[in-house]
């Protein structure tokens, strides 16, 4: 097994060899950690071992959300091999990093099917002490395709070439707990980096049950937590929903 997951660890780094540090800075200042850019600058990226980020103290979960697309780029090979490495070695160091990059394909509110988003918002609203705080914001970044070009995973996955692709998608298909976990979040990320369907197309390719617990979701979120929601969510919300109804009452 470790012969494997080395083999695969070079795949990733091969795949993005071409991929040059980013000269500008590549970090945000929100990012906490002053010292994470200087460090990073400071050692080859293929040193970056898990052994590594514990010495430093430096936790890659949310270089991701902190990174300009230039240095996802060039890290992303880091990320996805510490990924694998945690998982098959029995790890849990970095127990949100897989979700980190899955996230980064196909950015769903929830990793579960959509027949299950109604229940969980539910759930919420009868259990949080902070009731729906943030739902509006993580409907936007789940729904609105824009977003996901402007501030999201967009401009990244447009930004790769087959090769990377593919190192992604050996990734995935490496990381057990992803298919078996999230198998429809999955498939929906094999379609998008196997080309079958458009980058920032989260819901088209849904098998029609699917389909028809999104609209109810839809209805759902418009209707008992409209009071949460901004008036761009809610007509981007619409927008899916009419963009997928006409398949719904074939």
């Amino acid at each position: 097994m470790k012969s494997l997951i080395n083999d695969c660890i070079e795949t990733f780094f091969s795949a993005f060899e071409n991929r040059s540090m980013p000269m500008d800075r590549f970090i945000s200042p929100s990012q906490g950690d002053p010292r994470l850019e200087p460090i990073l600058r400071n050692v080859n990226r293929r040193d970056i071992t898990l052994d590594f980020e514990q010495r430093m103290g430096l936790y890659p979960d949310d270089w991701l959300a902190f990174m300009t697309n230039e240095g996802r780029l060039y890290y992303l090979p880091v990320l996805m091999s510490l990924s694998l490495q945690d998982f098959h070695d029995g790890g849990d160091r970095y127990s949100t990093l897989d979700d980190s990059i899955l996230s980064s394909i196909l950015p769903w509110y929830f990793y579960t099917p959509p027949h299950e988003w109604k229940e969980m918002v539910q759930r919420d609203m009868k259990h949080s002490s902070r009731g729906l705080d943030g739902l509006s914001s993580s409907l936007e970044l789940s729904f609105d395709s824009n977003w996901h070009f402007r501030h999201g995973w967009g401009k990244l996955l447009l930004s790769l070439d087959t090769q990377e692709k593919q190192a992604l998608r050996l990734y995935v298909n490496r990381h057990p707990y992803h298919g078996s976990e999230y198998p429809l979040h999955v498939y929906g990320i094999y379609e998008i980096l196997d080309g079958r369907v458009e980058i920032g197309d989260f819901f088209s390719w849904l098998p029609n049950h699917e389909k028809v617990a999104l609209v109810d979701f839809i209805n759902f979120v418009t209707t008992d937590c409209l009071d949460t929601l901004s008036k761009d969510v809610v007509e981007t919300l619409y927008s899916v929903r009419n963009s997928i109804q006409p398949d719904v009452l074939r």
